[in-house]
């Protein structure tokens, strides 16, 4: 297991968050969407574990030289107002 970073900004308030998971070694072998995902999950079951978090990905790419993921999307928790956002992820 290796810790990793993700920061997270949104369009409805300008905040933005900066935020630890722990995921496979590996992670960063696989793709951007995938990356995004394990993050997505960290945040359904740690940060907001009495909610339902869903996402559409608009783009998403993946840095190898830099080693970071970028995604921009729409964040949808239960039925709170929907949340375009930026997301950065790399390892620690």
């Amino acid at each position: 297991m290796a810790m990793f970073k993700a920061w997270l900004t949104d369009s409805n308030t300008g905040g933005s968050a900066r935020y630890e998971f722990e995921a496979d070694a590996d992670l960063f072998k696989k793709g951007a969407n995938k990356i995004v995902k394990r993050f997505m999950d960290h945040v359904e079951k740690q940060v907001l574990p009495k909610k339902h978090v869903d996402y559409d990905l608009n783009a998403c790419f993946k840095n190898k030289e830099k080693r970071v993921v970028t995604a921009i999307g729409t964040l949808h928790v239960d039925d709170d107002p929907d949340v375009a956002f930026m997301l950065m992820i790399s390892p620690l």
